[in-house]
């Protein structure tokens, strides 16, 4: 099975699917509550302001559910949702803001295991380069017989 571009292996089409269907089905029903908002005309501004408010709060719960639940991407996009105030409701910046601080913590070996698989790819590609063994000043110098030209910045 090929990598994904995290390095990891991709989730099975089973996950996948259900996923996007988690998702898909959340965003449909929040569709359909503000839709059922702006098509009753027997609303008067004031409940309308007011039921678009109570809206925009269980909605935002259900994302938070959901990103709580779903992890990854989707509690990153929340988390920046949640630190625009000039994108997105009050009530959705009160209730993704949770998301800032209280994401559910991985397990220790879990996140060494990921920094160990990330740190020996950079070293082992670094190590050669894209250049081959001429990539590290020292190698080049010996393999050349002089050294790199070298630029220097003032600060």
């Amino acid at each position: 099975m090929a990598k994904s571009l995290t390095g990891s292996k991709p989730l099975p089409p089973h996950q996948r699917i259900k996923r996007f269907l988690d998702v898909g089905w959340t965003f449909l029903v929040i569709y359909l509550t503000y839709k059922r908002i702006q098509r009753n005309k027997k609303l008067t501004p004031a409940q309308r302001e007011r039921r678009l408010s109570q809206a925009h709060t269980k909605n935002a719960e259900r994302i938070y559910g959901l990103a709580t639940r779903l992890e990854g991407m989707l509690i990153k996009t929340c988390q920046f949702i949640s630190s625009r105030a000039d994108v997105a409701p009050t009530e959705y910046i009160a209730v993704l803001s949770r998301l800032q601080d209280s994401v559910p913590a991985r397990p220790y070996s879990q996140v060494v295991a990921v920094i160990r698989a990330s740190s020996a790819s950079t070293l082992t590609s670094s190590s050669t380069g894209s250049r081959g063994p001429r990539s590290h000043p020292l190698r080049w110098r010996r393999s050349t017989g002089h050294a790199p030209r070298t630029v220097t910045m003032s600060r």
